[in-house]
């Protein structure tokens, strides 16, 4: 990442300074209560039925719960370069170093007011910084050690958690999604322009709280790895609107029915029904994946038969199991004959969720790894003990070719073993065949089975 190094150490650098940039400018859209990001781009972000929030002073928690995960990023990667110097625009660095002074001012203020104080300087602070650049910037640069980048970012993402962790506690202990917001207070600004429009300046806003939406639990999970903490937040998530107690599935969204039709398209659908508290397969899917990664095992298996479409009843479900819909009716609906129906067979981003479950509950989290110097492989599966066949084995093929097959004789939950206790035996392309005891295969084996040149192992469990 320094200056006059060879062609990839220029493109890391060009890299970390376009994030960098993107994560300042991000940082100053966050909204009147320090809580979420504005939707001042027109677009709600991945929910887009609620594409009349933008122009509602909409703000989505979801995008400063992904701000966090950027910028904590960021930081790592910097830190794995501390004493190294970056070049970085001097518009860049000037945002940055603004924000910090911005977030100095911010603990001085009073509590009563001082998340719109934020807002408002973060706002000119945006809009000043769009200006200076809207034709690109000045060319001059300034070299900066990455160590200092990063405790400037530190400081960026406690605010961003301090507004979110005040979000969380004032809606029950459950992620928010979205807030839209009502200028209580304004007043009329000159027209200097001479023509008719007319300007205003908001002096207090009145904050809107949306229903639930499943997609900031979701975003959420990701910035959190307190494993009782996000236990906590299941269980709350199942005993709300969210969890769709007849069909044992989750929601998309809670009821909208006190809502304003202005918040979007959402609001005009049937409950039940398209984007309105149907049980929109894409994010309950990436729910599913969210509680699978925080490790909450027996809450995912708890769901796993009741929510995958593979365990549905054909005959409920509409269609074929082996295919994804769009969405599935929920019992929000009116009518009760479509509960549970699936509707818009599609290769939706559904499955692509699913996939990553597969892998993470096959095969673990990183399979392959360098450990002084040299290419590994482990098997870490996260397999539930009714997933095993009469002959206690459970057979998947890994990258696309190569059958590995579990063999489990005291037939237990996998994620409740010592799975450094293992005995491998890889079948070799000559025919001859090679045991490992543990866990960890070794460069030589491991690289013929990435290259796709061993058809068959067997992993027996102790």
């Amino acid at each position: 990442m320094r200056a006059n190094k060879g062609l990839g150490e220029i493109y890391k650098t060009n890299l970390i300074v376009k994030l960098l940039n993107l994560a300042a400018v991000k940082f100053a859209t966050i909204d009147p209560a320090g809580m979420g990001i504005e939707m001042e781009a027109g677009k709600p972000g991945w929910y887009d039925a609620l594409n009349g929030l933008p122009g509602l002073f909409g703000s989505s928690v979801s995008e400063a719960y992904e701000l966090v995960r950027l910028l904590t990023f960021i930081k790592d990667a910097l830190k794995e370069y501390s004493n190294e110097e970056i070049k970085i625009p001097v518009e860049i660095m000037d945002l940055i170093e603004n924000e910090l002074n911005c977030i100095g001012t911010y603990k001085e203020l009073n509590n009563e007011t001082r998340d719109y104080e934020f807002w408002s300087m973060m706002s000119d602070l945006r809009e000043k910084y769009r200006e200076e650049v809207k034709l690109g910037f000045e060319g001059k640069e300034v070299l900066v050690k990455a160590e200092t980048i990063a405790n400037n970012i530190e400081s960026l993402i406690e605010k961003l958690r301090s507004g979110l962790e005040k979000a969380l506690q004032e809606n029950d202990g459950i992620m928010p999604t979205y807030f839209y917001y009502e200028a209580e207070e304004y007043e009329v600004l000159e027209n200097e322009n001479q023509n008719k429009d007319k300007y205003v300046k908001v002096l207090k806003f009145k904050q809107r709280k949306m229903p639930l939406f499943l997609e900031g639990v979701v975003r959420g999970f990701k910035i959190y790895d307190d494993k009782e903490f996000l236990s906590d937040i299941y269980n709350k998530v199942k005993n709300s609107d969210l969890f769709d107690k007849k069909l044992n599935m989750y929601k998309v969204n809670a009821s909208l029915n006190n809502e304003t039709i202005e918040i979007g398209r959402a609001r005009a659908f049937t409950p039940g029904w398209l984007e309105n508290e149907s049980i929109w397969l894409h994010m309950e899917y990436k729910y599913m994946l969210e509680v699978l990664k925080s490790g909450l095992y027996k809450e995912y298996y708890d769901d796993f038969r009741k929510v995958i479409i593979a365990f549905m009843d054909a005959d409920v479900y509409g269609r074929s199991p082996l295919e994804n819909s769009s969405f599935i009716a929920s019992s929000a609906n009116s009518d009760e004959s479509i509960h549970g129906t699936g509707f818009v067979a599609r290769l939706s981003g559904a499955t692509a969720e699913f996939l990553s479950m597969w892998r993470l509950m096959f095969v673990g989290k990183n399979p392959f790894a360098i450990r002084d110097g040299r290419l590994t492989l482990s098997f870490n599966p996260v397999l539930p003990e009714w997933l095993f066949d009469e002959e206690n084995k459970v057979s998947f093929n890994f990258l696309g070719r190569c059958l590995v097959t579990y063999h489990n004789p005291s037939r237990k939950n996998t994620y409740e073993m010592d799975l450094t206790k293992q005995r491998i035996v890889i079948s070799m392309p000559e025919g001859n065949t090679v045991e490992i005891q543990g866990n960890v295969i070794e460069k030589e084996y491991a690289k013929l089975i990435r290259e796709g040149k061993v058809n068959k192992i067997d992993i027996y469990l102790q």
